[in-house]
């Protein structure tokens, strides 16, 4: 099927909408994610990671859900798609009352997307609480703790790596 085809599907099975207005629908929600029409004649495996993320992100959101689970949404993506990715999730989160499941490793993503943040180990809830006390450790379980500082080790390794990478080509 093509990426058209794809996204139309749910406009099919789940709304009255004609064949006209689901067009619409797909060029509608295909815009919003920022992804060129051209591409919508292609099969699914000619997209690379991030606009394969958005093709989904705008498939998801075509029968304008109450609630979208978004389990590791940007995990595969670099961090300048990650940003990308929860900027356009919080602008239809707003736009659309659109309550969101964020599910992360990543802590450091959830300021400015969640309002409450729920910790898991094992399946198990560790700690509930706001956003805004995120970075309270001293209110923090350890293992939100840990959580949150693995995070703050790759941001830290990333920089250093690319500042080494970036002085290596200023020698050259």
């Amino acid at each position: 099927m093509s990426l058209f085809q794809c996204l139309e599907e749910p406009l099919i099975n789940f709304t009255r909408y004609n064949r006209a207005e689901r067009k619409h629908k797909v060029l509608e929600y295909w815009g919003k994610v920022g992804l060129n029409e051209n591409l919508l004649r292609n099969r699914p495996g000619k997209l690379s990671g991030g606009q394969y993320q958005r093709a989904c992100l705008a498939k998801a959101l075509l029968t304008r859900p109450k609630l979208l689970i978004c389990d590791e949404i940007v995990s595969n993506l670099d961090v300048l798609l990650q940003q990308q990715m929860i900027e356009l999730l919080i602008s239809i989160q707003k736009e659309q009352g659109l309550t969101l499941l964020f599910i992360t490793h990543d802590l450091t993503l959830l300021p400015g997307l969640c309002s409450n943040i729920m910790v898991l180990k094992e399946g198990k809830q560790v700690e509930l609480f706001s956003t805004s006390a995120l970075y309270d450790e001293a209110e923090r379980d350890p293992y939100t703790v840990t959580l949150l500082n693995s995070s703050k080790m790759f941001e830290t390794a990333w920089t250093n790596r690319s500042m080494e990478w970036n002085l290596k080509l200023q020698e050259t």
